[in-house]
């Protein structure tokens, strides 16, 4: 690992510590960068996933540098893995405390406006990431009445989100990768899983993650809308 580090990238590595993932391997190099070794088999998706992160970068957001190979590549591959080179961002994960809550959800308000009208890049992303589809319930047998309203309502919220506006999306924005310090939001991490689907479902998922009681949801919802509306 470290030869293909220092032959691909010129990077020269003492040390390397594995870093809890729940895609791909991932390691910490000196505290200096971080190195994501994935399956994703797929040198579109992966060319597109660090673009993508660059893009981010350059609007403002906190999002790591990928660090570009000896030759300028966005990544290497071999042996059916793909490596990507990050800078290392120091910091903690988000904590649930108030500051952290809004930063979180204004951040990715903000993320939201940035990637809304970005059509070009939506459709990139649709033909190359795939969608976010509705639950499939063909394989749910109807036990009881319990059973039957809970699908009933599954499918009246899949109606309703599929005529709610699509953008570009996180989908992974959990407390994991969102790294803070000093009280400040420095990194927003990992964008594998990145997909176009309903910007609300996008938030949904973030305040059900970033959030433990009815208070934190209505400063979640309040710090977002005051970025943009839902």
């Amino acid at each position: 690992m470290n030869n293909i580090v220092k032959n691909v990238w010129g990077v020269e590595t003492q040390s390397h510590k594995k870093i809890n993932a729940l895609y791909g391997d991932v390691y910490n190099l000196d505290d200096k960068y971080i190195l994501k070794i994935t399956d994703i088999n797929s040198n579109k998706k992966q060319s597109l996933i660090n673009n993508f992160m660059n893009k981010a970068r350059k609007k403002g957001l906190p999002v790591p540098k990928t660090i570009r190979t000896k030759e300028g590549g966005l990544f290497f591959s071999q042996d059916n893995k793909t490596y990507s080179l990050y800078s290392y961002v120091p910091g903690y994960h988000y904590d649930f405390k108030t500051n952290s809550l809004i930063q979180a959800a204004t951040t990715l308000a903000y993320f939201h406006n940035q990637f809304e009208a970005e059509t070009e890049l939506k459709e990139k992303i649709e033909k190359i990431c795939g969608d976010v589809y509705p639950y499939d319930l063909s394989g749910i047998k109807y036990h009881n009445e319990d059973i039957k309203t809970a699908v009933n309502l599954i499918e009246r919220s899949e109606r309703f989100s599929s005529s709610l506006p699509k953008q570009i999306g996180h989908f992974d924005y959990i407390a994991t990768n969102l790294i803070f310090k000093e009280g400040m939001l420095i990194g927003l991490i990992d964008f594998d899983i990145m997909r176009v689907s309903e910007t609300a479902r996008d938030v949904a998922i973030s305040l059900y993650r970033l959030t433990n009681n009815e208070s934190q949801k209505k400063i979640f919802l309040d710090s977002y809308s005051s970025i943009k509306r839902l």
